[in-house]
Parts: structure tokens; sequence; C-alpha cells
């Protein structure tokens, strides 16, 4: 996975996590979000049934919102918490009005297969398919075996389905093609691709894409973009895929050349997302130039909300503009943006990376004198800044506790981050905060037998 798909990935992750953020109380909230009060319920009981925690929002409601419930699913699934989307899963394909999709029951037997294993997961696709006739079941089995790398089953029902003559052809080739790149099995897929060609199977833009998508290699995408069909038109995201694959090749030149490209094909409906993108791949070349001109046209679109100030400052840190970062969160601040946390996350950690520890301590005062309250990512920031000074070991173990006693986890300490903490109590003399401390680092973290041993053995050296 090349940077940029890392940063969209991990910040579109870190931004919808903080903005679900929420005090969760201890008795039953009222209507609030799904997500909130099943957590709720699990920090009460580890291994809860959460059906009467549904049975309610559903009553309260009066009616059924699959597309909250399958966010809410999607949700637990991103954190982890797998038991429970399971059984938000099993409780709405109970409900009147709800009906099964391929994507519901791909997402079923990952579930399953992540509990319970690979048979049991293929026993409910065999009841599935017996149950919903109407559904095309296949390429939802051809998909969870690709996702788990049983390249052998797939294969295997790649074959019959070809056989059998009811094969979608464009999906189930993607999907194995996508299937022998994870594998390494290159050739496999080059095949597949051949094929392909000489049966000009979904000659499009969007196979185009996932073609440059799939190449390993800077000489497999210049060939693939050189030998284009004539027929297709590049888009905005053909030019942004090989801009990134230009990048991780260090080929900055041909990079800013097909950012140039793609700023002229910019979707009309999903520019703010596109402008998003563009801001990162410049910071990402070092063009500190061309990520304040493209701010200047995201600006003029009238669209701009928290996500692009967000997006912005993120790429002035990389680009290493504290000042230009500065007056950006000011002109966030000053505006009537709704309040994000994220963006003073982002202020906070890139002075506290820097030791300039008075200036992180700075925005946390601005979130609380907003009336907010900083979350755990806020409070990791200044615990790794503290730890970079001797004479502020004392503020990093408050700050690690703030981090772990915060409601809904989003920032977890490294192991290294927590054993200098331990280290430091244990060589204070205080071996019952060095032990509370770490019952709260294995209660958030989960953490191995291995690792809990490990950091059991700082406290009892």
């Amino acid at each position: 996975m090349n940077l940029l798909q890392r940063w969209s990935s991990n910040l579109r992750h870190r931004v919808e996590g903080l903005l679900k953020f929420q005090s969760v109380q201890t008795s039953t909230p009222q209507i609030g979000p799904l997500y909130d009060r099943i957590i709720a319920t699990t920090r009460r009981d580890s291994s809860p049934s959460i059906v009467p925690v549904l049975d309610q929002w559903l009553e309260e409601r009066k009616s059924l919102s699959v597309r909250k419930v399958r966010k809410c699913i999607s949700e637990l699934r991103r954190d982890g918490h797998y038991n429970h989307a399971l059984q938000v899963s099993d409780w709405v394909t109970g409900q009147r009005g709800f009906h099964l999709s391929r994507t519901d029951i791909k997402i079923r037997m990952h579930l399953i297969s992540k509990l319970h294993g690979l048979g049991k997961a293929e026993e409910y696709f065999n009841s599935i398919a017996k149950s919903y006739p109407g559904i095309k079941t296949d390429n939802a089995l051809l998909h969870f075996y690709a996702k788990t790398k049983e390249m052998e089953k797939a294969e295997a029902l790649f074959q019959n389905m070809k056989d059998l003559g009811f094969v979608n052809i464009a999906f189930s080739y993607r999907t194995m093609q996508h299937l022998y790149r994870r594998m390494g099995k290159h050739e496999k897929a080059d095949l597949l691709r051949k094929e392909m060609d000489e049966k000009d199977i979904d000659c499009n833009i969007f196979t185009f894409n996932k073609r440059l998508q799939d190449c390993s290699d800077i000489e497999c995408m210049e060939k693939l973009l050189e030998n284009m069909n004539p027929q297709i038109k590049m888009n905005f995201h053909s030019c942004i895929i090989a801009a990134k694959g230009y990048l991780k090749a260090g080929r900055f030149d041909k990079t800013m050349t097909m950012l140039k490209r793609s700023e002229s094909l910019i979707y009309h409906k999903s520019r703010m997302t596109c402008y998003e993108t563009l801001l990162g791949l410049y910071a990402a070349i070092g063009d500190k130039a061309s990520v304040y001109r493209v701010w200047d046209s995201y600006k003029q679109t009238g669209m701009l909300l928290s996500q692009g100030y967000f997006h912005m400052i993120l790429s002035l840190l990389n680009v290493d503009d504290l000042v230009g970062a500065e007056k950006i969160y000011e002109e966030w601040e000053s505006g009537k943006n709704e309040f994000e946390i994220g963006i003073p996350n982002l202020m906070i950690g890139a002075f506290s990376r820097r030791g300039l520890m008075e200036k992180a301590e700075a925005y946390i005062n601005k979130i609380l004198e907003k009336g907010k309250k900083p979350n755990s990512t806020s409070w990791g920031h200044l615990t790794i800044g503290y730890l970079q000074q001797r004479s502020q070991m004392k503020k990093a173990v408050d700050s690690i506790k703030k981090a772990l006693s915060t409601p809904k986890q989003v920032w977890m300490p490294r192991f290294g981050t927590s054993e200098k903490c331990l280290r430091y109590l244990k060589g204070q003399g205080d071996k019952e905060q060095a032990e509370e401390l770490l019952k709260m680092i294995n209660k958030q973290c989960h953490l191995s037998t291995d690792e809990y041993n490990r950091l059991s053995s700082f406290v009892k050296a």
C-alpha cells in the first residue's frame, strides 16, 4: 500500500472515529448512536447479549433504519468487535423489512469465519444458497475465499463457475487477479489479464483503472498506459493511480505531470474529495506552492467544511509549514465550522513530536475553552511529547492515564511507551501506581500474554 493510500485509509478511519466520539453514560442513554449504546453495554459486561439493546433501540425509533444498522455493523467490524457485529447482523436478519444483500452475505461470512472458522462460514454459505435462491451467492463465496487467501478453493470455485457458464465474468476475473497479486502469483494474474484481453471482457475505464492499480511496478504501469485502448479516456482516478505509482517509485517529476493532468479532470460531484486527494499528494512530493494553489481552488467551491481544513492542515504539517498550519487552524476556529477533535489533535501531535510542549498544551486548553473534551489521541500525543524530556516524565504518566481513561479508545500506547512510563514509576518507588497503570494498559490494549509478562517484569524488577 503506498504512502497516500495509507494516509487516506488511516485518516478517514481516524476522522470518522473521532467525529462519532461522545461521552458514554453508565445508565441507559436516550435515543443516540447505536454503536455507542452497544459499547456502553460491553463496558458494563464483557460478554453480554446485546439483543435487549437492539430491541430497545428499535422500540424507541418505531421503525427499522437498515442503513444505520449496517453502518453500526461496519463500525463494530472496524474496531474489532466481531462478536457484537455478528449479533447485530443476526438480529437485523430476522427483522421485518430487512432484505439480505450480497454485501450482507459477504460481511456475515467474514464475521463467522473470524469467530468460528472457515468451515462454519462455508456451512452458512451453503444454507444461504438454499434459503435465498434469488441471490447470486457464488461471487460472494469467491470474494470470501479471496479475502481469506484460500487460493486453492477460490481456483476450484472459479473454474466450476466457468464450466457451468454462470460466472459473473468481470467481477470474478478481477477477484481472482486481486487474489493472485496478494499471494505474489503475478504470472497467474497476468494470464487472466491476457485471457480477458483476448475475450474482450469488460473493456472500460473502470477495468482499466483496476488493472492500473494492480500493477506491482512502474514498468507494468507505463506499459499499460502506452498500450491503452484508444476508446478509453483517462479520468481523474486514472491520473491519481498513476501519480501514486510514480510517487512510490520516487519519480516526482512524473508524479507532478499526472497531478497537473488530473486537475483538469476533477469530478464536479465529488470535487471536495478530489481536492483533498490533491492536497495530500502535492504535500507528499513537497510542493508547498501547489498545496496552497489547490487550497485556493477548494475554497472557491464554497463547499469548505471541517474535513477540508483537516486535510489542508495535515498537508501543511507534512511540508513542515507549522506557521501556515497555525494560520489555517485560526481560520477554521474563527469560522462557523462544526467542531472536530481531529483538527486540534493534528496541532497537538505536530508540536508534541517537536518537543514544543507549551504550544501543544495551549491547544489542549483551546479544546477545553470550547467546552469540549480532549480524547485519547489528544492525551496520547502529549504522552509521546513528554517522554522525549526526562524532566516531564510525571506529566507523561498523567497523560497516558488520561488517554487510557477516556471513553471510546482511539489511541493505544505502543509497547515502548508503556515500558518507559512503568519504568519511571518503578524508579520513583511507586510500585502501587505502576501496578495500577499496568492494569489500565492491559485492560484497554488487550495485551498478549508475552507482552503482559514483559511489562509486568518492569514493575516487579
